[in-house]
């Protein structure tokens, strides 16, 4: 699980060849975070905004291990005072991106 949660979240798009510079182009894109080299890309504030992961001992209980917003392990959270997103409408979110898996289970009735 430790590791397909690295896979899901992973963004090393300024050392990965195949994102040749370009962080829209990592396994969790993130489109606020600068190109390395000239690339077909904009910022916004866009991407990969979550991930889900399950296994088959966490399905057996309708599981799964979830985390909220970009990628974080490898680039630096996303934050909304960045000067390029004041403009941003983000009403009743939180100002950084950093939060952690958790697990999620069903409630029950």
């Amino acid at each position: 699980m430790d590791s397909m949660k690295k896979l899901m979240m992973q963004n090393k798009y300024d050392t990965d060849p195949l994102s040749e510079g370009c962080p829209g182009n990592a396994i969790a894109g993130r489109f606020d975070l600068p190109p390395k080299k000239p690339c077909v890309m904009s910022r916004l504030a866009n991407g990969a905004t979550d991930s889900k992961i399950t296994s088959s001992a966490l399905m057996k209980d309708l599981a799964c291990e979830a985390i909220a917003g970009p990628s974080h392990d490898d680039q630096p959270p996303f934050n909304w005072d960045d000067p390029l997103w004041k403009r941003e409408a983000h009403d009743g979110q939180p100002t950084v991106w950093n939060f952690r898996w958790m697990r999620m289970l069903p409630t029950k009735p």
